[in-house]
């Protein structure tokens, strides 16, 4: 294990499964404490919370839809009790709307979807711990955008899914000179 993040904490958002549960894994192998949010996959997230406590790491699991301002404020507030300082919020949260019951939305619906939890879920994050993170002096805030934003690429999917994620990529670089 190396130690390049220890005592540092870490919320990472849809840490349960594909992305968020590698940012999680690597954070915990670099000495953080992690917290692993999950919507509802919670056999997913206690197992990898049991993955990391058995490398001899620290983690919890808190359920939290970050669609839902409600949700996202009893996260936060967890995140500070349990955690003390937050240090790193990671905003990998992500609709799927490409397999399993997301595959089967409509087109109307899995914009819907992107929008909730990709869009305003990352907002709704960041306006919560910014403020936090700004009276502690210190803190990093990472979101997760998609690298053929600038590029583009064919099909209503991809149309979809480069307008939320622009749509993150330009709401990060105002967060960011907001609180510069």
């Amino acid at each position: 294990m190396n130690n390049r993040l220890a005592n540092k904490t870490a919320v990472i958002t849809g840490a349960s499964t594909g992305i968020g549960q590698a940012t999680a894994r690597l954070f915990a192998a670099q000495g953080a404490h992690v917290l692993v949010n999950y919507k509802s996959s919670r056999t997913a997230a206690e197992s990898l919370v049991s993955d990391i406590l058995g490398a001899g790491g620290r983690a919890m699991a808190v359920q939290a839809d970050v669609a839902d301002a409600g949700d996202v404020q009893r996260l936060l507030e967890t995140a500070q009790t349990e955690l003390g300082q937050i240090d790193i919020w990671a905003n990998i949260a992500g609709a799927d709307i490409l397999t399993g019951s997301g595959a089967e939305l409509s087109t109307l619906e899995k914009l819907d979807s992107l929008i909730a939890v990709d869009l305003r879920g990352t907002m709704l994050c960041c306006w919560a711990v910014a403020p936090v993170m700004q009276a502690a002096g210190s803190g990093v805030i990472l979101n997760m955008s998609w690298d053929l934003v600038l590029q583009g690429m064919e099909g209503i999917n991809p149309q979809m899914f480069a307008a939320v994620k622009a749509g993150v990529m330009g709401f990060s670089k105002c967060l960011a000179r907001h609180y510069a």
